[in-house]
């Protein structure tokens, strides 16, 4: 009936390999996207954090964060858009 909360196990800054590892994540999803676009989704000197979120069920939910906004999850191995338009929302 009501909604159990979740567990944040961990929030850390992403390092470089790994932001271009999710670059290349999101090029992948999102084969629409140009590379200036990417460029602006993804900046390359603004603080990235991935945050762990753990469901009441056990479920591990990645969340990456850009200044304090989600602008990714990633459940099950597939990336999901938070709010980038509507080009980007069709997902394979």
């Amino acid at each position: 009936m009501f909604a159990k909360p979740f567990r944040v196990k961990s929030n850390t800054a992403i390092k470089g390999s790994d932001r271009r590892k999710l670059k290349a994540d999101v090029q992948s999803a999102f084969p629409s996207l140009s590379g200036a676009e990417l460029s602006h989704l993804i900046p390359n000197k603004e603080e990235l954090n991935v945050v762990k979120i753990y469901l009441h069920k056990g479920d591990v939910v990645t969340a990456y964060v850009l200044s304090k906004n989600p602008i990714f999850f990633e459940m099950n191995k597939r990336l999901y858009p938070t709010d980038i338009g509507p080009d980007v929302l069709i997902i394979r």
